[in-house]
């Protein structure tokens, strides 16, 4: 599943940690051709957030921003402390995800 942090009812919230994540964690990233062949448009290829923040799909006023993998150790302390915290949390449970069971 996912590791993220759940803020409810707070989408400014959860969208100012993914701008701290971004910053910590350098993006935007400019993507980068490898190889030959034809590649996007620079413009095209570019990392422009860490992670994604998810809207719970019936409590529509919660939020969740994703922290899989995130490297804590340029993070201020405070929001080193939450996002280590979600890393040993539980993942996101089921109903952040629903499955059509109708097919």
């Amino acid at each position: 599943m996912m590791k993220a942090i759940i803020f409810p009812s707070d989408q400014p919230g959860a969208l100012a940690m993914r701008a701290k994540l971004d910053t910590a964690f350098g993006c935007p990233i400019p993507g980068i051709d490898v190889g030959g062949g034809v590649h996007a448009p620079p413009s095209q290829s570019v990392t422009t957030h860490y992670g994604s923040v998810i809207q719970h799909p019936t409590n529509k006023a919660d939020f969740a921003t994703q922290v899989d993998g995130f490297d804590t150790s340029k993070l201020q302390t405070g929001d080193k402390t939450i996002v280590d915290a979600a890393k040993v949390a539980p993942d996101l449970t089921a109903d952040w995800f629903p499955v059509d069971t109708k097919s």
